[in-house]
């Protein structure tokens, strides 16, 4: 097969922004264990469908408590009948903390300092209503990082598998653990994370990628293996960066799979199971991902995004994400309210007639011990407080809500 496989030079499209993301709620780690022979029998059965072992009785109620905590979670987002399910997937054993120490990896640090002046690709003529890359051919099965931050690698082979596909009808698994182990510098640290970009800059300079037979993945970085990494099949000339609108990132996924940066930290998005996530959006962009086409579902539009977390994730490993929101606000960086009828600009017009009545998510550790200032945490949506807005305004460039609460003057 290999002789087959002819060295191919490609240009790339990388998109970098915050779509549709995950919201981080403000709960602190509280586990409420319940001896319920029904919730540890279900448990029991989760742990050998994971093939998951502990250390001990110890270790056992410990992730038994979080694996509770994370089903009521689970069944209030259920209830809501969103346009999205949860599920006890195979993170449903850890907090939140634990699943973004292990499980994300791209290198903010990397994007704010890569400011480069590349090509960039904004949005071109008519496209087609829909796209699926993955009927045509152009992706390949849905990989498993582990416990490994290397998802910049991940979303950066995905999307040159794709290009390499199109541009000469073979689809090639090339070799994500030849980036790790090799593309090492500032910006790219393998498991510690890294940045598309670097890696496409690496390839460039260092004659492209193997396949992923002759260098295959294990999940931790090691040394640069330079025999392993001689026979590359597919070489980069060059990529290109994409305007930061859903019309330009249309456009470009209507060409080939893109690279994309999105925050994945939130509980929501770690325990997510089907349907089209509508999640509140977050901008700390931590997890690469690759946008691999488009669509419309029951009048939702979205975007079909490759995950490299293994098919036990989502949809066989994919997320079907919210798209057009931007056409409301103008912007991928602005985030929307949902499960309210009204938006912040009805709240503010309603304040300034007078005061307005408000349920918040109060449960958070954060909030729970909050001092002064303008309170910025990304809150849940399990409303179990109320407040009174009574006002707004703005402080050094930044803009709040003036709420009243009952909690006395301490």
């Amino acid at each position: 097969m290999l002789n087959a496989l002819r060295k191919t030079n490609l240009t790339l499209v990388i998109f970098i922004c915050s779509i549709l993301i995950a919201s981080r709620l403000c709960t602190g780690d509280s586990f409420v264990y319940d001896p319920s022979k029904t919730l540890r029998e279900r448990f029991k059965k989760w742990l050998q469908t994971h093939s998951i072992l502990y250390g001990g009785k110890e270790e056992w109620m410990l992730r038994f408590g979080i694996y509770q905590s994370n089903l009521q979670l689970i069944d209030y987002i259920n209830s809501l009948h969103l346009p999205f399910k949860l599920t006890d997937n195979r993170f449903a054993d850890m907090t939140n903390a634990e699943f973004k120490a292990h499980f994300l990896g791209l290198n903010t640090s990397s994007l704010m300092l890569d400011r480069d002046q590349r090509p960039v690709c904004d949005a071109l003529g008519n496209v087609p209503a829909s796209v699926d890359w993955r009927k045509e051919g152009a992706v390949t099965p849905i990989r498993n990082q582990g416990k490994c931050g290397g998802c910049w690698a991940f979303t950066a082979v995905a999307a040159i598998e794709g290009i390499n596909k199109i541009k000469t009808g073979n689809l090639v698994s090339l070799s994500e653990q030849q980036l790790i182990d090799c593309d090492v510098g500032a910006f790219n640290k393998g498991c510690s994370g890294g940045l598309m970009t670097t890696a496409y800059e690496y390839l460039i300079a260092n004659g492209g990628l193997v396949t992923e037979a002759d260098y295959p993945y294990t999940a931790i970085q090691g040394s640069c293996d330079q025999e392993k990494s001689q026979n590359k099949v597919v070489t980069v000339q060059g990529y290109t960066k994409v305007e930061q609108n859903e019309a330009s990132l249309q456009a470009a996924t209507a060409q080939q799979p893109v690279s994309v940066g999105i925050d994945a930290g939130g509980f929501i998005f770690q325990l997510y199971s089907s349907g089209v996530f509508t999640g509140f959006c977050g901008n700390h962009l931590n997890h690469g991902v690759t946008v691999v086409g488009y669509g419309e579902e029951d009048g939702q539009k979205y975007w079909i995004v490759k995950n490299s977390w293994g098919t036990g994730w989502g949809e066989q490993g994919y997320v079907k994400m919210e798209r057009g929101y931007s056409e409301e606000t103008d912007s991928l960086y602005t985030t929307k309210s949902k499960h309210m009828e009204q938006n912040e600009a009805s709240l503010q017009a309603a304040t300034a007639q007078q005061p307005v009545s408000v349920g918040i998510d109060a449960d958070g550790f954060i909030f729970q011990l909050y001092s002064s200032g303008v309170f910025t945490c990304f809150c849940g949506n399990h409303l179990n407080h109320g407040v009174t807005i009574v006002g707004y305004g703005e402080e050094d460039g930044q803009k709040y809500w003036i709420v009243k609460n009952s909690w006395g003057t301490g």
